[in-house]
């Protein structure tokens, strides 16, 4: 199991969905209310920098880059110890994200401009085939409409 150690909270910014494991927690994105409760079995917080395997930024990296200071301090941290430091650019950006001794994931990049340090990963979704998904899906077969009641959101076909 990896030991994470996460940086600074920030009450403004919502964590990036794998280090939200809070009971019954909400999304606000679209379709990512999948449960994760299966994530406690690949890594666990630890409270000191110095416990971890990896020093992880809890937040998307679009969210917080513009945050005056936060992406130093944590790098700050990450180098005290000596450990890498996890970067979630979650969104299509091919942005180049420069940042000391970092494994970046990425949802996307051109290949020409992909590093050695980003790893492109799937999106986070839920399973829209679930029968969790489907019990909460209503189809009105005279509408080209999907109500997803549970979600607060419609979804036009």
């Amino acid at each position: 199991m990896l030991k994470l150690f996460l940086t600074k909270k920030l009450e403004m910014v919502e964590y990036f969905v794998i280090f939200d494991l809070s009971a019954g927690t909400k999304s606000k994105r679209l379709f990512q209310n999948v449960s994760l409760d299966n994530l406690g079995d690949i890594y666990t917080v630890v409270d000191n920098p110095k416990d971890a395997d990896f020093i992880a930024v809890p937040y998307n990296y679009f969210s917080v880059k513009n945050i005056a200071g936060y992406i130093n301090e944590c790098v700050a941290v990450a180098q005290s110890v000596q450990k890498k430091i996890l970067i979630f650019a979650y969104g299509d950006s091919d942005e180049e994200i420069n940042i000391p001794n970092s494994i970046i994931f990425r949802m996307s990049q051109y290949a020409g401009k992909k590093r050695g340090n980003e790893i492109i990963m799937p999106a986070y979704v839920e399973d829209l085939g679930s029968d969790d998904f489907a019990r909460h899906c209503v189809l009105k077969s005279n509408s080209p409409t999907l109500f997803c009641l549970a979600y607060g959101y419609a979804v036009f076909l």
